[in-house]
C-alpha cells in the first residue's frame, strides 16, 4: 500500500465498506482525504486507508461510530509534534472536525471543539493557529454554498460563546484598566477583539471591552474617564476618511496609544495612530515601551485581520 493513491471505490473494495459510509464519515466526523487531484478529485492516500481500516474495526467491534471516529482522531493527533507539517495537519484535521459538525449543525460538537483547543493552546495559539484559518475556511464553504449562513452563524456565536467562557474563567485582573477594546460604529465583528482581550488577560493586563458597534463620542467619554495606556479600535467595515471616530482617534490625550486592527482602516491616517495591518508588532511595542516590560505578543504571532 506504501506511497499508494486510491479512490473512494477502491477503498470501499479494499475494506469491504459502502462509498455511501465513506462519505457520511467524512461529513460527519471529518475523515476527508488528504489529497486532491489536478482537477479537484478528492484522492485517499496511505494514512487515510489506515484511518478508514481502523474506524472499520472499531465499528465492527460494537462501538458507536461517533467514539470510533474520536478514537481515530486521537490516534492520527498522537504524533503530531514531531514536526510543524505535522502541526498544521493537526490543525487541518481540527477544522475539518469543526467543519462536519457545521454542515450536520452540531452545536455540542463544536461547543466542545472550541473549548477544547482553547484549554489545551490558550488564546494566543488558539486564536492564530486554529480558529482564524477555521474561520476563513467557514467563509470560503459559504461563499461557494457548501455551507448555508445557518451553519455559518452558528459557528461564529459559538465561537463567541467559547472565548467569553474562556475568559471569564481566567484569574480576575485587579487594579486601573489599561487597555480599552472597541468595535467601531456600526461594526458587529467582535471576534478578533475577545481574542485579544483573552490573550491580555492570560498576561495580567487590565482590559475593559465594549464590544460592537461602539458610539465615538462613547469611545472618547469612556478614555476620558479610564485614561488607559492604549485604545484598540478594531473595524471590518471601511472606515470613511474624516468621521467622527477618526476625529476622536486624532483628539485623545498623548498618554493614550491608539491602536488599530481590521481591514477597515486600510486607507486611513490617524495622527498618532500605531500601524493598521500591523498589530501584533504595533501592540507589542506599546507593551514593551510605555508600560509593560514582559513580552506580551511577538511580531506576527497574532493575526487580527481574519473574519
Amino acid at each position: 500500500m506504501s506511497g499508494r493513491i486510491w479512490t473512494v471505490g477502491e477503498v470501499s473494495s479494499e475494506l469491504n465498506l459502502p462509498s455511501s459510509t465513506i462519505r457520511t464519515w467524512e461529513r460527519r466526523y471529518g475523515l476527508n482525504p488528504s489529497v486532491r487531484t489536478a482537477g479537484g478529485h478528492r484522492r485517499y492516500d496511505t494514512d487515510d486507508v489506515e484511518r478508514l481500516r481502523l474506524m472499520t474495526d472499531l465499528v465492527n467491534q460494537g462501538v458507536s461510530p461517533a467514539e470510533a471516529a474520536g478514537a481515530v482522531r486521537r490516534s492520527r493527533l498522537a504524533g503530531t509534534t514531531s514536526s510543524s507539517g505535522q502541526n498544521k495537519a493537526a490543525r487541518e484535521l481540527w477544522a475539518d472536525e469543526v467543519l462536519a459538525a457545521a454542515r450536520e449543525l452540531d452545536a455540542a460538537r463544536i461547543h466542545s471543539l472550541l473549548g477544547s483547543v482553547l484549554s489545551e493552546q490558550g488564546a494566543k495559539a488558539a486564536w492564530m493557529f486554529y480558529l482564524t484559518p477555521m474561520l476563513q475556511r467557514v467563509g470560503e464553504e459559504w461563499t461557494a454554498g457548501i455551507l448555508g449562513i445557518d451553519a455559518e452563524h452558528l459557528v461564529s456565536e459559538l465561537a463567541t460563546n467559547a472565548l467569553r467562557a474562556y475568559l471569564h474563567a481566567l484569574p480576575i485582573v485587579e487594579g486601573p484598566v489599561e487597555v480599552v477594546l472597541a468595535c467601531a460604529e456600526e461594526d458587529q465583528h467582535v471576534l478578533p477583539l475577545l481574542a485579544l482581550q483573552c490573550t491580555l488577560a492570560e498576561h495580567g493586563v487590565a482590559t475593559q471591552a465594549f464590544g460592537q458597534r461602539m458610539p465615538a463620542a462613547a469611545i472618547a467619554d469612556v478614555v476620558a474617564r479610564a485614561r488607559p495606556r492604549a485604545l484598540f479600535l478594531w473595524a471590518s467595515l471601511p472606515r470613511p476618511r474624516g468621521d467622527r471616530l477618526h476625529r476622536v482617534a486624532t483628539a485623545l490625550a498623548a498618554r493614550t496609544t491608539v491602536v488599530l486592527g481590521g481591514p477597515g482602516w486600510a486607507d486611513v491616517d490617524v495622527a498618532r495612530a500605531r500601524s493598521v495591518h500591523d498589530l501584533p508588532s504595533a501592540l507589542t511595542a506599546v507593551m514593551r515601551d510605555q508600560f509593560l516590560v514582559r513580552d506580551l505578543l511577538s511580531p506576527g504571532d497574532l493575526e487580527l485581520t481574519g473574519p
